[in-house]
């Protein structure tokens, strides 16, 4: 019996070290995505507004996708990204890897992406170093950068492991460095002493719990850090005005849930004293909105004024208009080409809007022998007439228009104030409704919650439960 286990060893032992060495050489890949690219401006930006330092001397920076944005902790994020193929070949650049930051969320990025529905999006200078610039988007492989204590930290590697062997992304490490920083300063020599008080503030440092939304591990007095979910290590805390504010601005459930584990929170009903602030600061943002759309739209009535006017600068037109009625607005110029340019206004307005609304219903079986109904009307047919007969004609057609443009300016103002009322009245009914539910600290202990059925019903009804 002890022979055969003898005879075993060997072949037990050739076992171990193929499992060994196989684990030695294994391939690790990041993950696949797309990436797009945006232009200036770049701030502010979602993660840390206007400050000038955030970005790196190098400009290899991006926005992160929904797929990748977790709530807003990406924010400050490295990533090692490479172009592996696109829809036109020879747009990637080989072998070409880049290190970038994450700065901001697509969705709310100033600058529009060149395409959307993307991983991340890229600077211009990081897009054109891994592809061409040309092109819209790519399909890319990412990996992120272990971080520690916000500090990048890149894992070592043995001087007797292959590099070729390592992941794929790691490989241009050495190279990395000369885009994204400079080499660093040489430091004098630190004592013993000095260096176990370094190591001591670090674990200390590292101990810290830190907001998950702003990224801070401290905040006012009153803004306490709680845990109300699930969420643990770097999710399990927020600041309750933080949460608050991702409460009353998110859609969906996020209102009673967490939206990273999905957790319902434990809502603690308060009473309110009486919101007489909140509706004047609700009538006040209503009324901006629609002085600023008011306020667009005489601009665009002001340029095409204007244009009447260039058009028209020896005043003879508008001399045309030299009786009865009309010699009041031929006197002054300002109201006679402000007229016009409402007429302009509407006749466009209508215009469009006919074309939009027959666009809307090329689609729809009920119409589809109607898409050619107007054509052969001949109306070219009408120039070898006399110039009256086409000058009545253009009066019909500017009247019509005109007509129409009254109409769908009217439906369009309407749909404007009903979408602007329901938006404000929205968000600032979930502002006041957050302090009315209040999110209570389970300190990393959670349970099932409990709540009213009243409280649960009206919950629900608002779609907010």
């Amino acid at each position: 019996m002890a022979k055969k286990t003898c005879q075993q060893l060997p072949s037990l032992r050739r076992v171990f070290l193929f499992f060994l060495v196989t684990e030695l050489f294994r391939t690790s890949h990041g993950d696949v995505g797309t990436a797009a690219h945006y232009a200036p401006p770049y701030s502010p930006t979602t993660c840390y507004g206007n400050d000038p330092t955030q970005f790196p001397s190098s400009n290899l920076f991006g926005a992160a996708g929904e797929g990748i944005w977790d709530n807003g902790a990406s924010c400050g994020r490295q990533y090692l990204v490479r172009c592996i193929s696109a829809t036109t070949p020879g747009t990637c650049v080989v072998d070409q890897t880049i290190q970038i930051i994450i700065v901001d969320y697509i969705a709310q990025a100033l600058s529009a992406p060149s395409a959307t529905g993307k991983t991340m999006i890229l600077s211009d200078t990081a897009f054109a170093t891994i592809a061409n610039s040309t092109a819209d988007s790519i399909n890319i492989e990412f990996q992120q950068l272990p971080m520690n204590n916000g500090e990048l930290q890149l894992e070592s590697i043995d001087g007797a492991r292959n590099p070729s062997d390592s992941d794929p992304l790691l490989q241009e490490h050495h190279q990395l460095q000369q885009h994204v920083d400079s080499p660093p300063l040489p430091m004098p020599p630190l004592s013993s002493a000095s260096s176990s008080e370094i190591k001591n503030e670090d674990l200390e440092a590292g101990s810290l719990p830190c907001c998950r939304i702003c990224l801070e591990c401290d905040g006012d007095d009153d803004d306490e850090l709680i845990s109300p979910c699930m969420c643990k290590g770097t999710q399990q805390f927020v600041h309750r005005s933080c949460l608050d504010h991702w409460r009353s601005v998110k859609e969906g459930f996020a209102f009673s849930h967490c939206t990273t584990c999905k957790a319902q929170f434990h809502l603690r009903v308060a009473e309110l004293e009486d919101g007489f602030w909140r509706k004047i600061k609700f009538r006040l943002f209503v009324a901006r909105d629609v002085f600023l759309v008011f306020l667009a739209v005489q601009t665009v009535i002001a340029v095409i004024g204007g244009f009447a006017y260039l058009m028209d600068k020896d005043g003879t037109f508008r001399n045309s208009f030299n009786d009865s009625w009309d010699r009041i607005l031929s006197k002054h110029p300002i109201p006679f080409y402000y007229c016009l340019g409402v007429l302009g206004f509407f006749v466009l307005l209508g215009f469009f809007g006919l074309i939009l609304h027959c666009s809307s219903l090329s689609n729809d079986p009920r119409v589809a022998g109607c898409q050619n109904c107007c054509y052969g009307w001949g109306i070219l047919d009408c120039f070898p007439a006399s110039m009256e007969a086409c000058f009545a004609l253009v009066i019909v057609f500017v009247v019509i228009f005109a007509i129409l443009g009254i109409a769908y300016g009217f439906l369009a103002a309407t749909m404007a104030i009903q979408r602007i009322w329901q938006r404000h009245y929205h968000i600032l009914t979930k502002r006041e409704l957050t302090q009315e539910y209040i999110v209570e600290d389970l300190h990393g202990c959670y349970t099932p919650p409990k709540l009213d059925a009243e409280h649960e019903e009206r919950l629900k009804m608002l779609k907010l439960l």
